[in-house]
Parts: C-alpha cells; structure tokens; sequence
C-alpha cells in the first residue's frame, strides 16, 4: 500500500459511539460524504462481523439496474399487475354474508 493510499484510508476513519439503545451517531462529514439526510433509510449490512452501512435508495437503484441488465422494460411492464385491475378484482371478490 502506498503512502498516499494509507493516508487516503486514515482521512476516512471516524469514531464514533453506540448508544446505550444502539444508536450510533454518523458524523456529520461522512453523513455529508454519503449523501445521507436527515430521515433517509439506509440498509445495515453485517459480513466478516463488519457492518456496513448503505443508502437505501442507492441499493435500490444497484438491484434496479442489475435487473435491468437480463429484462427489458417491457419484459417487467407485462409482469405487474395493474392497481386498476387489482382494485376491480378485489371488488369481484368480495362478499358480505347476512346473519
């Protein structure tokens, strides 16, 4: 490892703390570096007793893409079921019974 590689890898490490209800504060310039706001969702993610820390939107746009990869859109379109047709069959499907 280079000198400036280890020097990048040491920029980017903060200490933190979890509370005692498992809260961990992020820091605000790694939160900044992230691009994480106040509110987002983020996916913990546990491998090698490591924890890793993604935006949810961002995993949702990697699966997105990789789906996206084997199937056109059209492929994926004539697989949904539309809320309109579901709404409707729900309707048919009901009934009431009279005691």
């Amino acid at each position: 490892m280079s000198t400036n590689q280890l020097i990048e890898n040491v920029q980017r490490q903060y200490r933190s703390h979890v509370s005692s209800n498992g809260r961990l504060n992020i820091p605000a310039q790694l939160r900044k570096a992230a691009n994480l706001k106040d509110g987002d969702e983020v996916l913990l993610i546990l491998k090698d007793n490591i924890i890793h820390v993604q935006p949810l939107e961002q995993v949702i746009a990697e699966a997105q893409a990789l789906v996206a990869q084997f199937f056109s859109t059209d492929d994926l379109m004539n697989e949904v079921t539309p809320m309109s047709q579901t709404k409707n069959d729900s309707k048919r499907e009901t009934f009431f019974v009279n005691y």
